[in-house]
């Protein structure tokens, strides 16, 4: 009898870690832009880490263009730097209230290697097809800080409770 109340009291505690953890994980934090959103507010120096060894960095120009720079430096290898040079970037205000910013030349790095075909909008939960350019959200997070949030590799990818931040790049500098 004393077994069983355990395996209950267990999967009692269990379930309400996960009921704690998925209210926590942060995924409401993550808001629409205000409808008034300009380029001109995403201005700046923008970066993001994949891991310990590796950074992407996007720096956006009032005049319309932007140069990416992604660099991983491993004990173990030889370094490794892409940058494209100053091309073309974009927003795309959707009727629903998001925005999506395209670059065109950029690469997706986020998942250690360019994506085949298709990647997945976590917001909008559907398929978006870029074409030799990378497409990322502009979202608010906790009410105030504009980030650029990655598209992912499959639609089942699910949320991070930890290392969540390399989906996204944080302003790091404004001219």
């Amino acid at each position: 009898m004393e077994s069983r109340r355990s395996r209950w009291s267990f999967l009692g505690f269990l379930l309400i870690f996960i009921a704690v953890a998925t209210a926590c994980s942060g995924w409401d934090d993550f808001a629409d832009p205000p409808a008034e959103l300009e380029g001109t507010d995403l201005v700046g120096l923008w970066e993001t880490s994949y891991g310990r060894y590796s950074r992407d960095r996007l720096e956006l120009r009032a005049d319309g263009t932007f140069k990416q720079r992604y660099e991983v430096d491993t004990p173990a290898e030889e370094p490794y730097v892409f940058e494209t040079p100053w091309n073309e970037w974009h927003l795309e205000h959707l009727s629903d209230g998001r925005v999506r910013l395209h670059l065109a030349g950029a690469r997706y790095f986020a998942a250690g290697r360019p994506p085949k075909g298709r990647l997945w909008d976590p917001f909008a939960w559907e398929e978006v097809l870029p074409k030799r350019y990378l497409v990322l959200n502009v979202r608010v997070l906790n009410g105030f800080e504009y980030v650029l949030y990655h598209m992912w590799t499959t639609h089942d990818r699910g949320f991070s409770l930890f290392g969540g931040e390399s989906l996204f790049f944080r302003r790091r500098d404004v001219p």
